[in-house]
């Protein structure tokens, strides 16, 4: 019985409920660490502080949920990584394709938000970035975002989250909803429609190959140069020597 057992388990696939249970489960954890990390900032100065819990309740709840997929699907995410990595720089040239288009829907979406006098405000991470100059805490967002982010993300959203989506509805909705909800689990609505892009994007990569190593990579490329734009920004005079 227990041979039996571990051999349904190997061949399970992601399911509409689990997917569902997932989705609530990040939503509602994501905010719960707003609300306390409004708080904390409404009651203490210390920005290491604040930073820290940031990047910790981040991590928390991404290598939970990461935890609880692999132990649930756990072979039919393995199946999904079997290819080696030697495609991870083909997401390179991926994404260089990709970019302007990406940079068109940003724009875009900025100058929306400009006709009802909404200024965009910086995404968290870079937020968090130009608030400190820990070296420690640099690595630990930088590791947090380029290195955890792209893959235990792609597992989620691509590999579990995705295709439980794909069983219940056609493949362009399965898409189309598993981007709006990558987008929507970010919290944040000044880029939302690019990370909507982004999302139909990786999500496609994944249909067309039904491996995670291309989108992870095409992930991985796109928050490293996000890092590294941000660090230009902090530590040059880039802006104001744009500005002046």
């Amino acid at each position: 019985m227990k041979t039996q057992r571990l051999s349904e388990n190997e061949v399970k696939k992601p399911d509409f409920a689990t997917a569902v249970k997932i989705i609530f489960l990040m939503f509602g954890f994501s905010l719960f660490v707003s609300f306390v990390s409004a708080r904390i900032d409404a009651i203490s100065s210390d920005t290491a502080f604040s930073l820290v819990w940031g990047i910790f309740n981040t991590l928390v709840v991404m290598f939970a949920v990461l935890w609880y997929a692999f132990r649930k699907f756990g072979m039919h995410i393995f199946s999904l990584l079997k290819k080696p990595p030697g495609v991870f720089l083909k997401g390179f040239y991926v994404y260089a394709i990709f970019f302007p288009g990406l940079l068109a829907v940003t724009a875009l979406s900025f100058a929306f938000f400009k006709i009802f006098d909404l200024n965009p405000v910086p995404q968290q991470v870079m937020s968090l970035y130009l608030k400190t100059d820990s070296f420690y805490l640099l690595f630990l967002l930088f590791f947090s975002s380029c290195i955890a982010a792209p893959f235990a993300e792609e597992v989620i959203f691509r590999g579990v989250i995705y295709p439980a989506l794909k069983e219940r509805f056609p493949v362009p909705a399965a898409v189309l909803l598993s981007s709006a909800i990558f987008a929507l689990m970010h919290n944040e609505a000044f880029v939302f429609a690019g990370l909507f892009a982004f999302g139909i994007l990786l999500a496609y990569l994944f249909e067309k190959h039904q491996n995670l190593w291309l989108p992870i990579s095409v992930h991985f490329f796109n928050n490293l140069f996000a890092n590294a734009a941000v660090f230009i920004i902090k530590y040059t005079d880039v802006i104001k020597t744009l500005e002046g």
